[in-house]
């Protein structure tokens, strides 16, 4: 339910509401029937949900009225089931998040759906709600105290989440692959949620429908917009550094997302957890701290191609270049690659807007960026110790790839050479 205005939205519940009541075209027997089973009034109201206009009101009623007229006609409570409840609100903040107003139109309206069917309705027996970036629900719900949350965090569904080691191995040992267990461990293992070390279940399911073939599968069922505003952000590039270098960062985790938090640094990180890019360990339950760490290759390598489309877009270029650009260096042309790099570097504004003090922090993170299109050669180690002094850079290649290595330095210099 997607729409550049808030009209387009409305029509598109609507919409959905009309299909909704056409699956339960049986009912309109009680529109017409003297059985004393609706009022006149809710028989007439019944008539507006088969057809095409609805009014504001009538959409925020349509569920809690439709669970009434179920639970009259079988004669029990019933249950409400709603997957991916936040999709529209997600779309609708991108769209609207210039548009305070419209924004807080799409809120009111699914505030009022929500909670006309989930508080203090007498025909609901339970309700289960799952969404995607665990954002809308503060939006949303603040209003409705009788709601039980879980997320990944809580030990009581941990093994929910995705499969655990001995169920990845059960499943190996039914489906014949031709890849090792260790790599497919690499590629998909790593979210420790409770005390359980959890796969994630789609790449897994996909890897084995391709007989154990490797590939990025999460990142290709499609993921959200909304994520990928935050990972592009320039707010949030010098942490994603610290990530694909390996790193770890310590952060406070907010169970209670809202739009407006995942402005701030706090927010940004709870956004990614919740949504399966980082993987939580607790250093502090009680204050809610965890050291944050990418969970394994499939999710690094979606931090390293918006890290490299982020840079893309800063340099004024597109990512086919920059690959050939790196190329250079993996070479061994080491001339051309300076000479290129400092053609790079002059159209890139921020660089000169850092000052002295950052200079050798951008370059760092600009030359990660860039080092990071060679990892399918080489293995990228970032300020390892050698001897008396330390590496910024490290590229070891891997097997098949040559035997040259590339130890790199970064200096700034107190002289322009132009």
């Amino acid at each position: 339910m997607k729409g550049s205005t808030y009209e387009e939205i409305e029509e598109s519940v609507t919409a959905q509401v009309n299909n909704l009541y056409i699956k339960h075209r049986y009912l309109k027997q009680y529109i017409q029937a003297e059985a004393g089973v609706l009022e006149d009034k809710q028989k007439e109201q019944l008539h507006h949900y088969f057809k095409d206009k609805l009014s504001q009101k009538d959409l925020k009623d349509s569920l809690r009225f439709l669970s009434e007229l179920l639970s009259k006609h079988f004669g029990k409570p019933v249950y409400v089931l709603i997957d991916e409840y936040d999709t529209p609100i997600n779309s609708a903040y991108l769209e609207f998040k210039n548009k305070p107003g419209e924004f807080e139109q799409v809120l009111q309206l699914f505030r009022g759906l929500f909670g006309a069917i989930f508080k203090s309705n007498p025909y609901l027996e339970q309700g289960l709600i799952t969404g995607i970036l665990r954002v809308a629900k503060a939006n949303l719900f603040s209003d409705l105290n009788n709601v039980r949350e879980y997320t990944l965090l809580d030990k009581r569904f941990a093994t929910s989440y995705g499969f655990t080691q001995a169920e990845v191995e059960e499943l190996l040992s039914q489906v014949p692959t031709a890849t090792a267990p260790e790599k497919i461990q690499h590629w998909y293992n790593g979210y420790t949620f409770g005390e359980e070390t959890i796969y994630n279940p789609w790449s897994i399911m996909c890897c084995l429908d391709s007989e154990g073939g490797l590939g990025h599968y999460w990142v290709d069922s499609g993921g959200t917009d909304l994520i990928d505003s935050v990972l592009l952000s320039d707010e949030i590039q010098r942490d994603i550094q610290t990530l694909v270098s390996g790193g770890t960062l310590m952060s406070p985790i907010m169970k209670q997302i809202s739009f407006e938090a995942i402005s701030e640094p706090v927010g940004l990180f709870s956004l990614l957890l919740f949504s399966g890019y980082l993987n939580p360990q607790a250093i502090d339950t009680e204050n809610h701290i965890y050291a944050l760490s990418i969970p394994n290759y499939e999710v690094a390598y979606i931090y390293k191609t918006r890290l490299l489309k982020w840079l893309a877009s800063k340099l004024q270029t597109d990512q086919q270049r920059l690959y050939t650009f790196m190329s250079l260096l993996a070479a061994g042309k080491v001339e051309a690659f300076k000479e290129r790099r400092q053609e790079l570097l002059q159209v890139a504004t921020s660089f000169y807007q850092t000052g002295a003090k950052y200079a050798e922090l951008f370059y760092s993170g600009f030359m990660l960026r860039l080092l990071s299109i060679l990892s399918s050669a080489y293995m990228l180690e970032s300020e390892r110790e050698s001897g008396i002094g330390r590496a910024d850079a490290v590229l070891i290649p891997k097997v098949g790839h040559g035997e040259q290595a590339l130890v790199i330095a970064y200096k700034v210099s107190q002289m322009w050479k132009g």
